[in-house]
């Protein structure tokens, strides 16, 4: 294993967080997220995201699919 793994594992985390400190992260418009099953439900080929300044005035983004293609909901009672 890589000596530097937790020290880069480390850096990562700090460097994300001074990220999200002074931005949001918004969906494309009209964005579709597909999916691929593998051990765990993988977003595929991946989510677009747009950095926004936590300044700017929030947008709506709009979401193409059904949510029943990811989730499965238990039926009404």
């Amino acid at each position: 294993m890589c000596p530097g793994a937790l020290f880069g594992n480390q850096m990562v985390k700090i460097a994300l967080a001074a990220i999200f400190s002074c931005h949001r992260v918004e969906l494309v418009p009209y964005a579709r997220i597909d999916h691929r099953a593998a051990i765990t439900l993988t977003p595929c080929p991946g989510v677009p995201i747009v950095l926004r300044e936590k300044a700017a005035l929030p947008l709506a983004s709009l979401v193409v699919g059904s949510i029943h293609e990811l989730v499965d909901l238990p039926a009404g009672s």
